[in-house]
């Protein structure tokens, strides 16, 4: 049987409580955040997560996650550990990004990865400015901007134009960040006004035809970002569309981008590779496939198997309400359900898959190379794991303990180990499984 080891319903009360240099104990009735109890009750330190948790592992086995505190409209970075008891710590929770000019949106849909010096680093959105910025932890937080400003205000409609520019603003509404072996820094930004996705390298791993490799230290703002919009598709090869959903980025043994993302136009899931000045997109599943696979690839995952530095994705079937998984055999693209929805002896169907997270066991631990996938149950609101074992063969469970997420999606993320977190009306729930011990 899994051995868990877990902390539920943590919400940040409670997680602050560990690190808060408070004298006197607060009860859970006195106060809604970390505070001194005492008359020089320090101002609160961070506020409630809600919304998508970002997570990864760091050397020494260093949980780092990020988030969205909907209390100060912030990005809230913490590490998380395990004692030599076998608890839960918190360590370092800071509020990274206030927001300037204010906004209430700061921290949104964070992605985050840690250098092998053990330094994390958060692409995230201010998601009223539809701007992405980039947060690096060198001794000190720097935060750095990944794109030129977008609309200011909540008021404005995504897609008007700037005063004084003819032009539609850009409006990010989703970005991706992936590190290759040297810690080089590879975005994916996708702009809602226009349907493009533009990638954004900082040592030129993926760059437009005849630009120059950056010099090292350039400014993310300063590069020029490969963008890939309906014209570029076609001339792939692949059908003109806006693109939309959820990309996922990562880097392959060779220093090649890998991305994903969804085609509105078709309902496909895509698959782009980039390496320097070359650039490839196909198809992974969708309309164009011998079986219709229906409207597939809104949210989608993609890592680098460390066995065989192949490819794999994790990806949502919306027509089918199922868990997939692809990956290449012998040359071919294979496709398996990993969650088809059934429920127990078929008595009923579930809708799954939302918001997939795809994570390989390393190599150095017990079941290396597993592929793990968290993701979201939508009509039980709980959040599922599912592994594959030796054979090929995929299970799937409910998370221990994991109380139904009522009236919401929750978004899954998975880190080696294998840490899942996500947010339950304004509280992260933060699951160790201990699997590799088996």
């Amino acid at each position: 049987m899994p051995l868990f080891r877990h902390m539920t319903a943590l919400d940040v009360r409670t997680l602050l409580a560990l690190v808060c240099a408070m004298t006197t104990a607060c009860g859970a009735a006195e106060t809604s955040v970390c505070v001194d109890c005492g008359d020089d009750a320090p101002a609160p330190i961070v506020g409630r997560l809600e919304g998508d948790v970002a997570l990864a592992v760091g050397p020494s086995d260093a949980v780092w996650f990020a988030g969205h505190d909907v209390d100060f409209g912030a990005l809230v970075v913490g590490r998380l550990t395990i004692d030599a008891a076998g608890e839960t710590q918190l360590i370092e929770p800071v509020r990274v990004d206030d927001g300037s000019p204010p906004s209430r949106r700061v921290g949104e849909r964070p992605s985050l990865a840690v250098d092998s010096t053990g330094e994390p680093r958060v692409a995230y959105l201010d998601a009223e400015a539809g701007q992405a910025f980039l947060a690096r932890r060198r001794g000190a937080w720097t935060v750095e901007p990944l794109d030129g400003p977008g609309l200011r205000s909540a008021e404005d409609t995504p897609g008007a134009s700037v005063a004084g520019d003819d032009e539609l603003s850009p409006f990010v509404t989703q970005v991706a960040l992936a590190l290759d072996a040297g810690g080089g820094e590879h975005v994916a930004t996708l702009d809602s006004t226009t349907g493009t996705l533009r990638i954004i390298s900082s040592t030129g791993a993926c760059r437009n035809p005849a630009a120059a490799i950056p010099a090292a230290g350039t400014a993310l703002l300063a590069l020029e970002p490969r963008v890939v919009d309906a014209a570029v598709l076609e001339g792939a090869g692949v059908v003109p569309s806006r693109i939309g959903g959820v990309p996922s980025i990562t880097v392959d043994v060779t220093g090649a981008i890998a991305v994903t993302f969804y085609l509105e136009s078709t309902g496909d899931l895509a698959l782009l590779t980039c390496a320097g000045e070359s650039l490839t997109i196909r198809t992974i599943a969708g309309s164009d496939e011998e079986r219709d696979l229906g409207d597939v690839g809104y949210w989608s995952s993609v890592a680098v198997d460390p066995r065989s530095g192949k490819l794999a994705i994790a990806f949502f079937d919306r027509t089918r309400g199922q868990l997939a998984y692809a990956t290449s055999v012998k040359g071919e693209k294979a496709v398996v359900v990993i969650d088809d929805g059934a429920g127990e002896l078929g008595a009923f169907s579930r809708y799954v898959g939302q918001m997939p997270s795809l994570s390989f066991a390393p190599l150095g631990s017990g079941a290396p190379g597993r592929p793990t996938v968290a993701y979201f149950d939508a009509s039980e609101h709980v959040v599922r794991l599912a592994t594959r074992d030796d054979f090929g063969r995929w299970s799937h469970e409910a998370l221990a303990d994991a109380e139904p997420l009522q009236g919401r999606l929750a978004a899954a993320s998975v880190a080696s180990g294998t840490w899942v977190a996500f947010a339950r009306l304004g509280e992260p729930h933060v699951v160790m499984d201990t699997r590799d011990a088996e």
